[in-house]
């Protein structure tokens, strides 16, 4: 089937997008550049020039592109999880860890933008808004799971929440430094066992 103007223009930014991901991973922010990305996806610079303009517009999208993944998932996965707050809970974890979202790909581009002080700002508009939409809607749920435990305890659910995002984000850190004996499942339950520590199944 031949695909529209729209429809081909779309494909073709999700390959640049997909191979300055490629690029940053192997070669670091700073030679991720127009030449690369091009040498590598086999187009023009013109090409890359028309869809994004110049480097910041493409590394920044290509940021923007990551963190709607992340964010679409764990909200669709809470949002299908129904109405109980463990399960919401169990989703959001599973959907954090799995491999379309924690794969060294994607989290190198995560530290490669964290870790440059010229970037952090760029990292910061994109994704601190939304990680702390995460932090909430985890906080929210660990305060219904304490209350049904018999306590309503804002301390003990606030520390409930900040440990289950810090396991996740220790599972980003240990995909990075090990990568060949990273298992998803085994940090997947990592977590799951510091939920039902914070919070045993009634």
């Amino acid at each position: 089937m031949t695909l529209t103007r729209q429809e081909q223009k779309l494909v073709t930014r999700h390959r640049l997008i997909n191979t300055t991901i490629d690029t940053i991973t192997e070669l670091g922010i700073h030679k991720t550049t127009f030449v690369e990305v091009s040498r590598r996806v086999g187009l023009s610079q013109g090409i890359i020039t028309f869809h994004f303009r110049n480097k910041k517009n493409l590394l920044t999208e290509t940021m923007k592109y990551l963190e709607e993944i992340y964010v679409n998932s764990w909200q669709k996965a809470m949002e299908l999880a129904g109405s109980d707050s463990r399960d919401k809970m169990v989703a959001i974890i599973h959907s954090l860890l799995e491999p379309n979202v924690t794969n060294f790909r994607y989290i190198s581009v995560w530290v490669a933008f964290w870790g440059e002080p010229q970037w952090r700002q760029v990292y910061d508009d994109i994704a601190k808004e939304t990680d702390q939409e995460l932090v909430t809607a985890v906080e929210e749920l660990c305060l219904q799971l304490q209350k049904q435990c018999g306590s309503d305890s804002k301390e003990k659910s606030h520390f409930a929440a900040r440990g289950i995002c810090d396991f996740i984000d220790a599972g980003f850190i240990r995909l990075l430094s090990d990568p060949a004996s990273f298992d998803h499942q085994s940090k997947i339950n990592w977590c799951l066992s510091f939920l039902d520590m914070c919070f045993p199944a009634q």
